[in-house]
């Protein structure tokens, strides 16, 4: 399995960097940093070589926000690649469990189920 984290600014390299500080290691993450000098098009062709270079490997691509420029871009990707999986919102906990788990369901769920907000009447 293949993993491209995409995301505005250096969001991409943070997240393989948090990722690879709690579990070791992870050869099969690849970064994608979406700077302000780069367009939808730029990213598009940096995914691409990253998927033709592991085209015989399950490839997923994670993006920050849904509808924004990298998402947009693994969505383009998914279009002329329509094994890749691509999914948006991503959070340390979601890739942390696909990490664990290798299932992306699993790993959704596990990221949405870690949002919530901290109470302090709830801390008593």
């Amino acid at each position: 399995m293949k993993i491209i984290l995409c995301g505005h600014g250096y969001y991409g390299n943070a997240l393989k960097e948090s990722a690879e500080m709690i579990a070791g290691s992870q050869p099969q993450l690849t970064a994608i940093d979406f700077t302000p000098e780069l367009a939808v098009k730029d990213l598009v062709m940096k995914m691409q070589e990253v998927i033709l270079e592991n085209e015989h490997e399950e490839i997923i691509i994670l993006t920050d926000i849904p509808g924004g420029s990298p998402a947009n871009a693994a969505t383009l990707c998914k279009k002329l690649y329509p094994t890749i999986h691509v999914v948006t919102g991503c959070s340390l906990v979601l890739l942390l469990s696909l990490l664990l788990t290798k299932d992306i369901s699993e790993a959704c769920q596990d990221g949405q189920q870690a949002m919530q907000e901290i109470r302090l009447e709830e801390m008593k």
